[in-house]
């Protein structure tokens, strides 16, 4: 099993927890909703899979 800052869940992670943290430095005016909607297939995606690494 690779460590945990070497997976893609770690990554995607971090990727949207500091576009959700710094958007209004990175992107003036960018609208919540359109953070939440491409967060929410992430948070699924990275819940999944914890999910199947754990069971297996």
């Amino acid at each position: 099993m690779k460590p945990g800052y070497k997976t893609s869940e770690f990554w995607l992670a971090v990727i949207f927890a500091n576009l959700t943290v710094f958007k209004e430095h990175i992107v003036p005016g960018l609208p919540v909703e359109l953070i939440m909607a491409a967060a929410v297939p992430v948070v699924a995606y990275v819940i999944g899979r914890s999910w199947i690494k754990a069971r297996s």
